[in-house]
């Protein structure tokens, strides 16, 4: 079990960690399902770790930075580590160091980023099959699915290239709250990767691209359509191609998983959650981004030692291991498991 020192102030109307819930506006608990794993103590003195339950992205004011240096301050006076968790897709800088970031989308090359999966609001299988699950069934070609925002639109093109512009001058300006800003732009990288992919004569793909996000859906029923869609083309497939977004990391990684298929991660300085426990390899397709125009060969490459029986075993485990992994409370559990490690490094380099 982990003890947790939270520091926090008011909390108006901002957003916590699943490990706590508000139990009123300057009072925190643990969350039932966090309540097996942590728990709170009121003396730092006593805490593996000193922790802000607000994500960062509550953090960019004055107050909230004030809140972070005070918590820093505490972290190194009773030298335990600090936790910041982040829920933006590009990740805000804490302006402390040490600091452990919690995050989806952490960089592999940066230090002190560890990589938190993406959630889903439920089972798509229980949605939408029924409860019932199937493999593909291989046969003689591979097939490859994608369905969302893919579009090598070159107004899409402009219209996101000055966003990014924009934020990496602010950032050279020193009035940018954020740690790191790429030059990427996801829809036009994904419709570039695609568009290789329909050009393989030894493959079969089946692409569905959406020129807007979630095919621009506003009413319930729009939203509900696209969705099913877009999971019925993750289970007509045995792979599906998963690049990121404008965070490091890729929801539909999660998802491919969730529905028992292979995905292809295109790897960009990409981290994976828990990896000391998931042995990742043995259940997907990695492609450096660098090779991402030769993500066929990858695919072939993973095919060739396979038989069709063996392919039914990976798509087993990859349902499993987001059945056993990736829901809240499992994601708690590898959380907990995961600070343990870390703070056993950090005593052990102290040593």
């Amino acid at each position: 079990m982990i003890h947790l020192y939270p520091l926090y102030s008011r909390f108006s109307n901002q957003p916590i960690f699943e490990i706590f819930e508000k139990k009123s506006e300057e009072e925190l608990t643990l969350s039932k399902l966090a309540s097996p794993f942590f728990k709170l103590v009121l003396d730092p003195l006593q805490a593996d770790w000193i922790v802000i339950p607000i994500f960062s992205s509550g953090l960019t004011s004055e107050s909230g930075k004030a809140l972070v240096l005070a918590a820093h301050q505490l972290a190194q006076k009773s030298g335990k580590p600090l936790a910041i968790f982040s829920n933006s897709d590009i990740i805000v800088d804490p302006q402390v160091s040490p600091v452990t970031i919690f995050t989806p989308g952490s960089y592999a090359s940066m230090k002190n980023q560890v990589e938190l999966p993406a959630l889903l609001p439920y089972d798509p299988i229980e949605r939408w099959q029924n409860g019932t699950w199937k493999p593909f069934q291989y046969t003689d070609k591979a097939t490859l699915g994608f369905c969302g925002q893919a579009t090598r639109n070159p107004l899409k093109f402009l219209k996101d290239w000055f966003t990014i512009e924009s934020l990496r001058f602010q950032k050279k300006k020193g009035t940018s709250p954020f740690l790191h800003i790429p030059r990427f732009l996801p829809a036009f990288e994904r419709g570039r990767l695609l568009r290789s992919l329909e050009k393989s004569k030894k493959l079969k793909t089946d692409f569905l691209l959406r020129s807007h996000y979630k095919a621009g859906a506003s009413t319930l029923l729009e939203k509900n359509k696209v969705e099913e869609e877009f999971y019925a083309n993750i289970e007509a497939n045995l792979f599906t191609v998963c690049l990121r977004g404008m965070g490091n990391y890729s929801v539909r990684f999660y998802q491919t998983l969730a529905m028992g298929r292979i995905p292809i991660l295109i790897d960009t300085d990409s981290n994976l959650p828990f990896s000391s426990r998931i042995d990742y390899e043995q259940i997907m397709v990695r492609v450096p981004f660098s090779d991402r125009f030769r993500t066929a060969d990858y695919v072939l490459d993973f095919l060739e030692s396979k038989t069709a029986a063996e392919l039914t075993k990976i798509q087993e485990a990859c349902r499993r291991v987001w059945l056993d992994n990736f829901n809240t409370q499992a994601m708690l559990k590898n959380l907990s498991e995961e600070m343990r490690l870390i703070q056993a490094r950090n005593l052990g380099s102290k040593s």
